[in-house]
């Protein structure tokens, strides 16, 4: 066999390790309070694994190189924003919500992208589609998430990136 053409075998605890860092990850950066199975998680998920088997579900796609993941940071992402007047607005809560949506509707629309509001994807809608010719489609979850629409929206869609803003200066992003 041709060297260049043999596949990487790691260690099974090696491989279940990486998963679990993941998942780790999963839990600490998206906020899923009060979504949890929002979208009917079907009862043989639930019965036997629960959210674990979702999250789960996600590690493998990223260990296993099918999507990419990260963790953005920065006071500037949305550009020169008042944090402080959205700070007084309840985290999570309405305003907020309402707020960050506008944001980033501005911040997309300043760079001369199209802007659907609660655009479909696989499973559900999205808070946001961002859509320009000639770059992958975008989709914007602000605040909390419910983690099953995102494993399945994660598996079966294609060629996209998802982001997940759980506050004003942080987001998740997921590209497939």
């Amino acid at each position: 066999m041709n060297k260049s053409n043999k596949k990487l075998d790691l260690p099974w605890h090696t491989v279940e390790k990486a998963i679990g860092q993941e998942i780790t990850w999963l839990k600490d950066v998206i906020d899923t309070r009060g979504q949890e199975g929002v979208l009917s998680v079907p009862k043989e998920i639930n019965k036997w694994a629960g959210n674990y088997y979702l999250y789960r579900l996600i590690a493998i796609l990223i260990v296993s190189g099918q999507i990419k993941a990260r963790e953005i940071s920065s006071d500037h992402l949305w550009g020169e924003i008042d944090y402080p007047e959205i700070e007084k607005l309840h985290k999570h809560g309405k305003g907020w919500h309402i707020k960050m949506m506008n944001i980033i509707d501005d911040y997309f629309k300043s760079q001369d992208y199209d802007i659907t509001v609660e655009p479909n994807t696989y499973h559900g809608r999205a808070d946001l589609g961002v859509f320009r010719r000639g770059k992958k489609d975008l989709y914007v979850e602000v605040g909390t998430i419910d983690i099953y629409k995102l494993c399945v929206n994660l598996h079966f869609m294609k060629n996209f990136i998802f982001i997940v803003v759980p506050k004003e200066n942080k987001i998740i992003e997921f590209e497939k």
